[in-house]
């Protein structure tokens, strides 16, 4: 998910996000899989405009 929210856009976040990137591959394990909501809101929008090319 990380590196297709860079395909859509994306940068690194601060939050707890799939964009904010770990340090260890244990943080990886132990992290949801999921966008915090401006990162998500952010992808939409970036979907959208691809979409509409």
């Amino acid at each position: 998910l990380h590196e297709l929210g860079h395909a859509f856009g994306l940068n690194h976040c601060s939050k707890n996000c799939v964009m904010n990137p770990p340090s260890t591959i244990k943080e990886w394990d132990s992290r949801i899989p999921d966008f915090c909501s401006k990162c998500l809101s952010k992808l939409k929008t970036n979907v959208k405009r691809k979409d509409k090319n």
